[in-house]
């Protein structure tokens, strides 16, 4: 089968790999806690701290954000962990599946094929999971649709094991549309919305209240801001589990596809050499 350039390997930019690095997270809350942090010192100085209320009032509003952020995190970590699982079961499917190609009943050449879109599906795989933010089912379902097509066209008398090939593309087809609606879709859009709109009020009242002098408050605020901040944009990058500084691993695919090329070369025949 012919090689064809990766869809998906493009060069990022410095801003986007630092946001994807395994510091995002961090880095993003300590800016949005320094930012807040000399904007507390501002207001106390300008003496705009005119919300006179306690200490146990805002520290009930603090919980109320954690909780709403909590609720959104079970959801969005439920998908990541089904994700996770979804594409490990992928790889032993493929692998299972290369070695069940053998009990069909086809000829050599017609294992051969099938073989060799198998590896090419594997290969869209982790093109798709490199890209992150895109599932494109043309691509990966392109390579099963062939393989249903060699066994049906070409296995005129198919053996009874024939049919745990069938099975196994079957279960290989709803991973793959499973993991196409985890990647596409987004967990709860209005769950997002009312989380920052209430961390945004939370700081707000927190930088309007008195926390007594400039410094005291200021590091009371920037904490607030970068423990709230940090996890509202952890749980947003958890939301894909393929893209963003939290996301699965692909070694598995990877390893995998290094066996079935090598031994896809180990089952290529050898060139003709013609003597002199």
């Amino acid at each position: 089968m012919a090689s064809r350039p990766s869809l998906f390997e493009t060069q990022k930019s410095a801003l986007r790999g630092a946001a994807d690095s395994s510091f995002g997270p961090t880095a993003q809350a300590l800016a949005a806690a320094a930012v807040l942090a000399g904007t507390k010192v501002l207001v106390h100085l300008q003496g705009w701290e005119t919300l006179v209320t306690g200490v146990p009032v805002l520290t009930a509003l603090l919980g109320s954000v954690v909780f709403t952020l909590a609720i959104v995190l079970a959801g969005v970590l439920a998908d990541f962990k089904e994700a996770e699982r979804g594409l490990g079961e992928m790889v032993s499917q493929v692998r299972r599946l290369h070695w069940d190609f053998s009990l069909t009943g086809a000829d050599a050449a017609t294992l051969t094929e099938l073989r060799a879109n198998l590896l090419h599906f594997l290969e869209m795989v982790r093109e798709n999971a490199r890209h992150g933010f895109r599932w494109r089912l043309r691509d990966l379902h392109s390579p099963i649709d062939a393989m249903d097509r060699l066994l049906v066209e070409r296995i005129k008398m198919p053996w009874p094991t024939t049919r745990t090939v069938q099975m196994g593309l079957g279960a290989l087809t709803r991973n793959v549309d499973r993991l196409e609606v985890i990647v596409e879709t987004t967990f709860m859009r209005a769950g997002y919305t009312f989380a920052a709109a209430a961390i945004s009020v939370v700081l707000a009242c927190f930088l309007l209240a008195p926390l007594g002098g400039s410094l005291p408050g200021s590091l009371l605020v920037g904490a607030i801001a970068f423990v709230l901040v940090g996890l509202y944009v952890l749980v947003r990058d958890l939301d894909n589990p393929l893209a963003g500084s939290v996301r699965i691993s692909t070694g598995q695919v990877d390893k995998l596809l290094e066996f079935l090329r090598a031994r896809q070369a180990g089952e290529a025949p050898a060139p003709v050499v013609n003597s002199p």
